[in-house]
């Protein structure tokens, strides 16, 4: 992006440490505000005035230089610690707030505009958990909200990310409820309650390995709005009242939502890749205001925009975009203070495109995997062609559908010996969860140093993965898009789940003489939800189901000798939890038994992955060798 004057710079900054925020029902909303200021007084307004919702304590260094960046260019600067949370008074809910961070956040950006030294104009940041709150008060449309900058926040929290296809996403519903009730204000006043939450902490793997808990035996217990927390998300299969909050499920709010300029950004290794598509689109048809969204190769976190690797691949130097406050300081200048910026006269999607790269291993350890960025005006690219490929029984993954003859593939899937995650779309931010793994792009091998892990051969060796790749490529294929893997289906038990992974398989050389196989995006089904969330149904064992899994969206470059690569099984564990195979209910599993899965491929039963394919090089078409 080049450069351009951005705002006033050069004033000095005025913090106030100890301001109230009253919400509607008399709730204190605990707040710190930065001031712009000229010799050690706070300069003569108005100014605009930016917020930031917080669960993660508004005194967080991260959030105190970002208030520094943005008073020093001529904005008061609001950090407030969310209903709950830090120093605010209130029972903290997640995003389920029966309050409504909806309210709270309305209730804020107007006592914003309300100061004598406002000027009326309030924008929002934040990413993640203050990106849902974001989108909770502008569904609310308070009338002095401008414009928002949102980092990788969900669509719908249901949908795919506390659960992922009806099942719970384990690295993430577990280890969460405890580390932030370890860090709750109740904690925090009750040092015994402290140190059994941090043993909790610290012994994150042992937990999982007793999947499901149940209410009443953790030390969440003494802190009931955290319990059901996690009870909720592991028990609530159904689309229900509860998930219908506009804290977490904009999906159902989204004709509600303020007309004001957004600016989404994720990862294709971010926890919502999926959901801020969803969200680009839907705003876009309902809105007249301009809608942006950048999608990089970062994981889930703070440090999106600044890095060039997720995971063990490097992107190379091009996948990073710099500074995150600068970056957010041309949306608000633009819409704040009509300024024009690169950022928003730029076409309203951008995406970096994965591949392209040597392949060889760089400096710091990780595999050169390349790429590029491309500019779009639409979501899918007008010019995509969704192509189907058909899997094989000799594992190829062809153009061309299988004959009436060709055999099924069969497995047997273990909920006591699942398939470990190595990689995906998820982070790794809290102490508990050091060994259960890192989020991003990686040789899709086991590692020891993984607390699931019981080997260090690849994920294509095991008898439960079934592995359906193409032939070396002749020419490059570009793949960006939505990725839906269509199969048949049976199983000797009444309930199972069915995983979809697609790979980049890299061809060896001196730095990996077996090849990289790099996992680029994934999904999951669990059956009793095949039809969908609004009621469970068990399986017939034996009976052929056709199913559907939407995989993340992604955007590779497949270089010549690569090969694409379909991964099918049953478990990614622990990213989501391992479906016990009973049909008992969620979250209240006693029993386990081992499944045994076929996937059909015959002209009756085409199953087939839907790649998104932009027309550039040739389409593979020869059988796998």
């Amino acid at each position: 992006m080049c450069a351009y004057q951005s705002s006033q710079q050069g004033y000095d900054v005025v913090i106030d440490e100890h301001v109230t925020v009253q919400a509607r029902d008399g709730t204190g909303l605990a707040t710190t505000l930065y001031f712009p200021g000229i010799r050690g007084e706070r300069a003569d307004g108005p100014f605009p005035a930016l917020i930031e919702r917080t669960p993660y304590d508004r005194k967080r260094l991260q959030l105190h230089l970002s208030g520094l960046f943005f008073a020093r260019h001529g904005y008061v600067v609001a950090l407030q610690d969310i209903r709950g949370r830090g120093d605010s008074g209130g029972e903290y809910h997640y995003l389920y707030n029966p309050h409504t961070e909806a309210d709270d956040g309305y209730d804020a950006v107007e006592w914003l505009a309300a100061q004598p030294w406002s000027n009326g104009q309030v924008g929002t940041f934040g990413g993640s958990h203050t990106g849902a709150t974001q989108q909770a008060l502008a569904v609310a449309r308070p009338p002095h909200l401008v414009c928002q900058v949102i980092r990788d926040c969900a669509w719908n929290y249901f949908l795919k990310a506390q659960r992922h296809g009806g099942a719970l996403t384990a690295m993430l519903q577990v280890p969460y409820p405890f580390h932030m009730a370890l860090t709750s204000p109740e904690a925090q006043r009750d040092p015994a309650l402290r140190r059994l939450l941090a043993n909790c902490e610290a012994h994150m793997v042992d937990l999982l390995r007793q999947l499901p808990l149940r209410p009443g035996t953790t030390p969440l217990r003494f802190l009931p709005s955290y319990e059901n927390w996690y009870t909720r998300a592991s028990t609530l299969g159904h689309y229900d009242a509860y998930w219908r909050n506009p804290g977490g499920a904009l999906s159902d709010y989204v004709d509600q939502y303020a007309d004001v300029p957004v600016l989404f950004y994720t990862s294709w290794y971010g926890h919502h890749p999926w959901g801020n598509f969803m969200k680009f689109n839907a705003l876009r048809k309902r809105l007249t205001s301009p809608i942006k969204l950048i999608v990089g190769v970062w994981t889930h976190g703070g440090h999106m925009l600044s890095t060039t690797h997720a995971g063990e691949v490097d992107f190379g130097l091009a996948a990073a975009l710099g500074d995150v406050d600068s970056l957010r300081l041309q949306w608000f200048d633009r819409y704040m203070r009509n300024v024009p910026t690169p950022l928003s006269e730029g076409a309203p999607l951008q995406l970096f495109v994965m591949g392209g790269g040597d392949g060889r291993t760089n400096a710091e350890g990780r595999m050169q995997h390349g790429g590029y960025w491309r500019h779009a005006d639409e979501w899918p690219l007008p010019e995509t062609r969704f192509t189907p490929f058909y899997l094989h029984a000799d594992g190829g993954l062809e153009s061309s559908p299988a004959s009436e003859s060709e055999p099924a593939s069969t497995y047997s899937y273990d909920p006591q010996a699942p398939v470990p995650t190595i990689g995906g779309n998820f982070q790794d931010p809290w102490p508990g969860t050091r060994g259960l793994g890192t989020g991003g792009a990686f040789d899709q091998r086991g590692r020891l140093e993984l607390a699931f892990c019981k080997d260090t051969l690849p994920l294509a060796m095991r008898h439960d993965v079934l592995v359906f790749q193409t032939a070396p490529l002749d020419d490059s294929v570009e793949v960006i898009g939505p990725v839906i893997a269509r199969l048949w289906v049976s199983s000797s038990a009444v309930d199972t789940d069915f995983t979809a992974k697609l790979l980049d398989v890299c061809p060896p050389n001196p730095d990996y003489p077996e090849g990289f196989h790099l996992n680029l995006c994934e999904a999951i089904l669990r059956m009793r939800f095949r039809d969908g969330f609004e009621r469970e149904e068990l399986m017939q064992p034996g009976e052929v189901y056709a199913i559907e899994i939407e995989l993340q969206p992604t955007a590779n470059r497949f270089m010549p000798g690569h090969r694409i690569r379909l991964d099918i099984s049953s478990s990614n564990f622990p990213l989501w939890d391992n479906n016990r195979n009973t049909g008992e209910p969620l979250g209240r599993e006693r029993g386990s038994v081992v499944a045994h899965q076929t996937l059909y491929h015959d002209a009756a039963h085409p199953s087939h992955v839907v790649l998104p394919i932009i027309p550039a090089g040739a389409v593979p078409s020869a059988r796998a060798c």
